[in-house]
This record gives structure tokens, sequence and C-alpha cells, in this order.
């Protein structure tokens, strides 16, 4: 090891000199924090007192910095940050600075960005460096107030940020979607009597603590039901989605509008009756017949029974004896439902399976009740003698007549 080298090792182990931070030669931030984070242009005190400190190791040059908070138009406040007494000396490798601003009570709410203006470092050889507008590291998640001061007006911030992004639909746009995955893959609405319009499938909320609603300027074509649009009637459909004003957030709303036409129909299928297969096609492939619709060209089956048929496409193979069972069925469109399941069967025969006729179901001749025999009895005269017969059916005697 040179000597001077070993000097310098000797000097670093005894504390008397310092290396850079990180191996920079340029200031670093040590702190940089204001307090309170947020005040309240209707408190008691507007005050936000400022702390910040540089590294280097041949110190900080300045006497003072100059901060700065910028409000969302554009209008700026300043403030000297005293060098502390504690860190005057010259060679001081860590300069704390200390001030106060007083927010003026006629601010605007909102989102106050601060910084310190530039801080030089000492250099003996004439070689200081400078760095300008150095900002606080970030202390909270509300997007772009992350390392700024929130100044409120009777507890509201009223911040101008987009709370939601959307219609994902309007290819006219462009949106910086979170959820790329989600919200790029074409899910568009059915503007269709039946269907219904989910607002979260289309915008993105862009903070969790607002919720997305919709409102319906044409309830009688469109009403509004659990936070959902309904389709119930061909007309005209127009409709707001929003976020409603918060402590945070200002209201924020898109106007939309569309034309809701007749509700879709389900896919109608024609199949092809298959016919019974002998045992010959058992190992063999066939082509199955074409099955279409209105919406889908091909309708392709799938099998239910693959220990006797496979399904590829429109080929058939044919693995065993038994009952084949196909199942078609089309996914709905913008235009038309789902059809509903159409089943096609038919029998690969076994030649050698021994096939047993169905003994009739003998059926139960009803006994017929007998009737009641009911008998009466009349009176017969033959001048002025009267005799009377009883039966059935009764009759007089010869000679004799049925006495009224």
């Amino acid at each position: 090891m040179k000597i001077k080298s070993l000097f310098v090792a000797v000097l670093l182990a005894l504390g008397l000199v310092t290396t850079p931070a990180h191996g920079s030669d340029i200031p670093e931030l040590g702190i940089f924090e204001f307090s309170p984070q947020e005040v309240d242009l209707t408190g008691a005190s507007t005050d936000v007192s400022i702390r910040v400190s540089f590294v280097h190791p041949n110190g900080i040059e300045n006497s003072k910095l100059t901060a700065q908070l910028s409000d969302p138009f554009q209008n700026t406040l300043q403030v000297d940050l005293i060098r502390a007494s504690s860190t005057t000396a010259n060679g001081t490798t860590e300069v704390l600075f200390k001030g106060t601003i007083s927010i003026p009570r006629t601010s605007k709410p909102g989102i106050y960005k601060i910084k310190v203006l530039s801080v030089q470092s000492e250099s003996p050889a004439g070689n200081s460096r400078i760095v300008k507008n150095i900002y606080p590291k970030d202390f909270r998640s509300l997007k772009g107030a992350e390392n700024a001061l929130l100044v409120r007006d009777n507890g509201y911030l009223d911040y101008d940020f987009q709370t939601f992004f959307g219609p994902n639909y309007d290819l006219t746009k462009s949106f910086n979607f979170t959820d790329v995955k989600y919200y790029n893959t074409g899910n568009f609405p059915i503007w269709k009597v039946g269907e219904t319009y989910d607002p979260s499938n289309y915008f993105e909320l862009q903070d969790k603590s607002v919720a997305l609603q919709l409102k319906s300027e044409t309830p009688g074509t469109c009403p509004v039901s659990n936070g959902t649009l309904q389709f119930i009637k061909i007309g005209s459909c127009s409709f707001t989605v929003l976020t409603s004003r918060t402590k945070d957030f200002r209201a924020k709303e898109t106007n939309l509008s569309a034309t809701i036409s007749e509700a879709r129909l389900p896919v109608e299928l024609t199949l092809e009756k298959l016919q019974n297969l002998s045992e010959s096609s058992i190992g063999t492939t066939i082509t199955l017949p074409s099955v279409y619709s209105v919406v889908e060209r091909n309708v392709q089956p799938s099998s239910s029974t693959v220990s006797v048929c496979s399904v590829a496409g429109y080929l058939l193979r044919i693995t065993a004896a038994g009952v084949c069972t196909l199942k078609y069925q089309t996914a709905g469109t913008s235009t038309h439902l789902p059809s509903r399941v159409y089943i096609q069967t038919f029998e690969i025969i076994d030649a050698n399976k021994t096939v047993v006729a169905p003994m009739p179901t003998p059926v139960a001749t009803p006994t017929p009740t007998a009737k009641p025999v009911v008998k009466k009895t009349i009176s017969c005269v033959k001048g002025k003698k009267t005799v009377s017969r009883t039966g059935s059916s009764p009759k007089c005697p010869a000679g004799y007549k049925l006495k009224k």
C-alpha cells in the first residue's frame, strides 16, 4: 500500500475525514419535512414549519435556502430557511435549515407542491456543486399529492383529480388504465332491451376512497337499479357516470347516451338426424354433417360419451359400441342470446349383443260391477177382484188388467 493511501486510511479510521455520502460529490438531501402536513384555511393557524438538511463531505455553503410553495393555479409563496446556529461552522458535513411559512387565508384549497430552489456545497478548491429543485420524499398515497402540503377549506380539499377513466369502449380516446388486461379487452355494452350496464365494467376508479355512481336522465327507457342501468324499452337512453364530492376530491362526471334496440333472441340451430351405425364403424372416423346458425357458420359439437365417440371439430372417432351423445350450443353475441343445448344421439350397434325383446306388461281387465235387482209390485183387477204381482218385471195374469 502506498504511503499516501495508508495515511488516508488512518485518518478515516480516526474519524478525522469523511467520505462523500453514497460516493457522490453533490449535496445530498438528509431530511425534508414540514409540519403540519395539511392545514385548513378556517383553522386556528395556517403556519407551516419547514426543516431541511443537506449532507456533503465539505459542508454546505448556503447561509439560507429558499423554499417555494406552488398552488394548483400557478401561484407561488416563498420563505427563507435559515441555517441552524449549531451548523454554521464551515466544513460541517450535515447542515440544517429551518423556517416557517404562513398560508394566506384568502388562498384556494388544493395540493401545494413544496420544494427548495437550490443548495450549494462548499469547496476549498472552488469547484462547489449546486443542486436545484429539491422535493420531499413521498409520505402519503394520495395520487398527485404524495409529497405535498394539503390546504383545505372548511375540511374540503377540492382536489381537481380525475377519479375515474373511461369508458373503455370509446375508441376515440386513450386512457392510461392501471388494469390494462381487464379494461383493454374490447368489452362493449349491449344496447338492447333486457340487458344491463354496470359502469365498473367500463370505467376504472383511480382512488379507492370514491365509488362509481349512475344517474339516468331517461328512466322510462333505462332506469337505475342497484347501481346498474336496466334497459327496459326501445328508445334513447341518456345517463351520467359520476363520483360525488368528498373531503378530498371534487365531483367528477361523464355524460353518455345510447340507442336501445329490440331484445336479443336465442340462436336457433338446425341439426340433421344421425343414423345408427354398425359395429364395423368401430375404429373409424366419420365426418359429421355441418350445423349452421345465423351468427356462427360452423357450430361444432362436444361428446358426452367419450368412451364411445370423441370429437375433433366435425370429425367423429368411433371407439366402442354403445350410445353416442353429442351436444351443440353457441355462445351469445351482441345481437343474439346463446342457443339452448341441442342433443344428438345415435347408437353403434354390437351384433354379438343378445337383444332381449321386452315382455308386454299385462293389463288388468276390470270386473264389471253387477247392477242391483230392483223389484216392484203392481195391482191387477178383474171385475171386483184385485190381485198383486211382485218382481223385477211383474205382469198381470190372463183376464186381469193393470190397475191404474
